[in-house]
């Protein structure tokens, strides 16, 4: 088992925002990214789907690659089925990301995120617990994402938003093809502090990957061996994309 390669899944090119994060912060690791664009988007899917489909993906993985950790770079398996994972793939790590709903323990605070997401144990219970944290099904974006990333000019964000409140003190990315939008909604709210994900071995044990520390620093660009599978050119090409975004800022 190569203990120097990790893969990061999710279902379509959000978990590409979550691999150049890590990527920046432990360039010393080889990576290797897969999406299941073909079942795409999770959000409106059942657990017991969810499972299904990380299971098959992750396990077809290893028959033909080495890894040690797998990252779930998506809220929705995150929050949904990463412990069943644990269970059946004993020999490996799993790290999730998480929506950092402690935000709403220091005021008003609006979680954006797949119906899967906020309608998870770990959230529901969030809410339960944290009178000043409201969610929002925005389920029907992530698709938009998906189809437009070459035009996102062309996604409508504020309709989404046409019955919802501007003053809240956190809005809560939780769902990782938010983050393409992330200039967009803070034009909607632009007194809200904007909180994407945090990654951690579980719901109860979140930030960032803190065993893995930088020993040198190394080009952010990746091959595209590094993509797998069917989507690989199209996840080859976002990475890169994004690394034109970052250079520009």
């Amino acid at each position: 088992m190569d203990k120097k390669t990790i893969l990061v899944y999710d279902s379509g090119i959000g978990g590409l925002n979550v691999l150049l994060k890590l990527k920046k912060l432990s360039p010393e690791f080889e990576y290797l990214y897969m999406s299941d664009k073909k079942n795409a988007p999770y959000g409106k899917k059942s657990e017991k789907e969810l499972f299904e489909l990380a299971y098959t993906n992750i396990l077809r993985a290893k028959k033909c690659y080495d890894f040690s950790v797998c990252v779930l770079a998506c809220n929705t398996l995150s929050t949904r089925v990463i412990d069943n994972l644990k269970l059946h793939f004993s020999d490996l790590v799993f790290y999730g990301v998480y929506p950092f709903v402690q935000t709403s323990l220091f005021g008003s605070t609006l979680l954006v995120g797949t119906r899967a997401t906020i309608n998870s144990v770990y959230i529901m219970k969030a809410k339960r617990e944290q009178k000043l944290l409201q969610t929002l099904d925005l389920s029907d974006l992530v698709l938009e994402i998906e189809n437009n990333l070459s035009n996102l000019s062309k996604i409508d964000l504020q309709k989404y938003f046409l019955s919802v409140r501007k003053d809240f003190n956190f809005l809560l990315l939780g769902c990782t093809h938010f983050c393409f939008l992330k200039e967009e909604f803070s034009k909607i709210f632009p007194h809200s502090t904007i909180f994407s994900e945090v990654l951690g071995m579980s719901v109860h044990d979140k930030g960032f990957l803190s065993t893995f520390c930088p020993s040198e620093t190394k080009s952010l660009k990746m091959s595209l061996k590094s993509f797998i599978f069917e989507d690989k050119m199209r996840n080859f090409a976002v990475y890169n994309f994004l690394l034109k975004k970052l250079d520009k800022h």
